[in-house]
């Protein structure tokens, strides 16, 4: 078996970071762009002799596997099995994963041998050959015995097979296998085939095996155009027999570096199930894919209904003709129906998050959070309120709904600080005093006082207003 290290001393740190960062040497070290965050001067640093590299800008650091790793979202066995190829070793021993193989081609034939299974795929309008073609296999119902007997046990479980109840409970389960992006059979999910509890289990996590870093049936994808990100295996398998390609999360929890496995593809949809657990999911899914820097796009299913459902139904060209809805824009448009108060407590949240990623496509949705809101405005001032004189007129209407605004800090919203200065004066000692600049303003509102809808909108404007102020822009944080 060969070992990390021995790999290590056959890759130079420099040349694997060269590929994708320019590096300029600077004393007995090299700098760099760090590839990790956004930046306008090199912080990204790599020495040479100790063949380490540390990031003073985002504290990203380590060797060469750490670097592999992080720019490819690889976990470390795909990193070793990278590098190994970098090195012109073809082929990494591992005992682990050669035990896996074996245990699938024994769930492949036991699968064959089981009528119950048969049926249940039947059930589920999945052929043989997309059984084979997707690797279903059934763990025997005497599993622990035949691991026993072949002195298995120990080998089990250090790859994954965690203790002797799990293999008990994985006895007459349906198996499906997960893949690395190397090929490599890396751990099973497994189904019961009855009522039994819970439904779904998996082999443990081990340095090759991390649900949460894996996609079911990314690796039967041929093509980077669109694809589905569905929850359930077999709402994925329904998908890819059905020609749409789909990868499963495994449950309604979506994970940032599941979603930086999907990067190199044009389009991604989230399709969860169309119950309000799904729905939530989906919105959730929103700050996953945007960490990720993926456009979050997503379709609502029918209520009731899950992709597998839907296609056994027969209905795909249905699943295929739900609008897809611009995650962004359905977040943004419900934060403008809240109230003024709960608006601006969304948003900040909302603009916080963005500015907080530093990603080029967090930097678009803010500028499109204070491209929205300031067009709004600009628009209701053109059309209802033409100058903020004509707001202040409007409010001079009425001493006690100034000293409300006041109390509501609504008059930081107005550009013109002479104004403000006014409303303040006025909310204080409801008049203003001889010879002030707009007494002219306030003779008129007492004597032809505002109509109620026109002191409705100049409120508005003034909340609205507030709104926009209040957004943290990328300027702002900088």
């Amino acid at each position: 078996m060969l070992r990390p290290a021995d790999i290590k001393q056959s890759i130079d740190l420099v040349s694997i970071i060269s590929e994708s960062v320019q590096l300029k040497r600077s004393g007995r070290r090299l700098m760099g762009l760090c590839p990790f965050h956004s930046e306008k001067h090199p912080s990204f640093c790599v020495d040479p002799e100790k063949q380490l590299f540390y990031c003073h800008g985002c504290g990203a650091g380590g060797d060469v596997f750490n670097f592999v790793m992080k720019l490819h979202n690889y976990s470390f066995h795909e990193a070793l099995t990278f590098l190994a190829e970098k090195a012109g070793i073809r082929e990494i021993e591992d005992e682990r994963l050669k035990f896996l193989k074996q245990l699938q081609t024994l769930f492949r034939k036991t699968l064959l041998l089981s009528q119950k299974a048969k049926i249940y795929l039947t059930k589920r309008k999945i052929t043989p050959e997309k059984a084979e073609h997707f690797g279903m296999g059934l763990a025997p119902k005497n599993l622990l015995q035949i691991l026993k007997e072949k002195n298995q046990l120990l080998q089990a479980q250090m790859s994954g097979f965690k203790n002797e109840n799990f293999i008990r409970l994985l006895q007459g389960r349906l198996t499906l296998p997960f893949y690395d992006r190397c090929g490599n059979l890396v751990g099973f999910a497994a189904r019961t085939l009855n009522n039994q509890v819970p439904k779904y289990i998996n082999t443990e996590e081990t340095e090759f095996f991390k649900k949460k870093n894996l996609l079911f049936g990314l690796n039967f994808l041929q093509h980077k155009e669109k694809v589905y990100i569905v929850e359930g295996y077999f709402d994925c398998i329904s998908c890819l027999i059905n020609g749409i390609p789909s990868v499963a999360a495994g449950s309604t929890s979506l994970t940032t570096h599941q979603a930086k496995l999907l990067k190199g593809f044009d389009r991604v949809v989230v399709a969860f199930d169309g119950d309000h657990a799904g729905k939530k999911a989906t919105m959730r899914a929103f700050k996953i894919l945007v960490a990720a820097d993926i456009y979050p796009h997503a379709i609502f299913l029918p209520e009731g209904e899950d992709p597998d459902s839907l296609l056994r139904k027969g209905k795909k060209e249905q699943f295929l003709r739900l609008p897809e809805k611009d995650l962004f824009k359905l977040i943004i448009n419900t934060i403008e129906k809240l109230p003024p108060q709960k608006a601006i407590t969304k948003l900040n949240n909302l603009a916080g998050f963005l500015a907080n990623i530093h990603s080029p496509l967090s930097k678009l949705l803010l500028q499109q959070i204070r491209k929205t809101f300031s067009i709004k405005i600009e628009k209701q001032t053109r059309k209802h309120l033409e100058t903020e004189e004509q707001i202040l007129q409007i409010l001079l209407s009425s001493p006690e709904l100034v000293e409300n605004l006041e109390k509501r800090q609504l008059f930081e919203a107005m550009e013109n600080s002479e104004i403000r200065k006014t409303l303040k004066y006025f909310a204080k000692h409801k008049t203003l005093p001889e010879g002030h600049t707009h007494m002219n303003l306030l003779a008129r509102a007492s004597i032809y006082p505002a109509q109620k809808n026109l002191i409705e909108r100049a409120i508005r404007y003034l909340e609205r207003k507030k709104v926009c102020r209040e957004i943290v822009c990328p300027s702002e944080k900088s």
